[in-house]
């Protein structure tokens, strides 16, 4: 755990519209993450498994356990530790035949970020969000 009491880092992309929304929309309810950018991570510090490669592929959740969940299963991560509404959701993603779907979901939605951005009237990622 950091100084600021963030104990669940999120490794995302920054330049991604759609990742910085979700990563807005977690900041203003729960301040119990870190969100790093992956082109500013340093994967020397990080587990093994969380790769640049990995990152640039899909979100990176990491536990204060050092366990990983990447793509739909770290954005059930992330809703298993929001508020109670939000707990349910992700609970209900992670369920044995919701995961898959929880994870083609993810993946029709990585694949398609930059028509979803522009379909949604998203801004364009010029910079890294902060």
């Amino acid at each position: 755990m950091n100084g600021n009491g963030r104990n669940i880092l999120v490794i995302f992309d920054g330049l991604c519209s759609v990742c910085c929304l979700l990563k807005r929309f977690v900041e203003r309810r729960e301040n119990t993450f870190k969100f790093i950018p992956f082109q500013k991570a340093n994967f020397g510090k990080l587990p093994p498994s969380v790769t640049l490669s990995e990152s640039r592929r899909a979100v990176q959740v990491i536990l204060p356990s050092g366990e990983v969940y990447s793509a739909g299963r770290g954005v059930a991560e992330i809703l298993k530790r929001m508020s109670l509404g939000w707990k349910i959701a992700g609970l209900f993603l992670s369920l044995p035949l919701v995961d898959s779907l929880t994870e083609s979901g993810y993946r029709f939605i990585a694949n398609n970020r930059a028509i979803l951005s522009r379909i949604f009237l998203l801004p364009q990622q010029k910079a890294l969000c902060n």
